[in-house]
């Protein structure tokens, strides 16, 4: 399930779901709102495998959204370093 709003997880919560896409995207504007994937991670279900997407830029932002909880993060257009260190991939 893909989700920007709480609304969005809180229902794919309740209705089973156990793989959340979640972005920081806001995909009405287009813009990122960073931290939006840490604010909406206590909502996820502990047994879910999870993923934040939209705006990681940087591997401070994988680390923190590793420690958020996030299983990993999908690499897009906005990261453009070098290759991620494998025990991050």
């Amino acid at each position: 399930f893909s989700a920007f709003l709480f609304l969005q997880v809180e229902l794919a919560a309740e209705c089973g779901a156990g793989l959340f896409l979640v972005t920081e995207r806001d995909r009405a504007t287009g813009r990122v709102q960073r931290g939006q994937a840490r604010r909406m991670a206590p909502l996820l279900p502990p047994d879910a495998i999870s993923l934040a997407t939209g705006g990681v830029a940087s591997i401070d932002q994988v680390r923190e959204l590793h420690a958020a909880g996030y299983d990993g993060v999908v690499l897009g257009r906005s990261y453009p370093g070098p290759p991620l260190p494998r025990h991050l991939c």
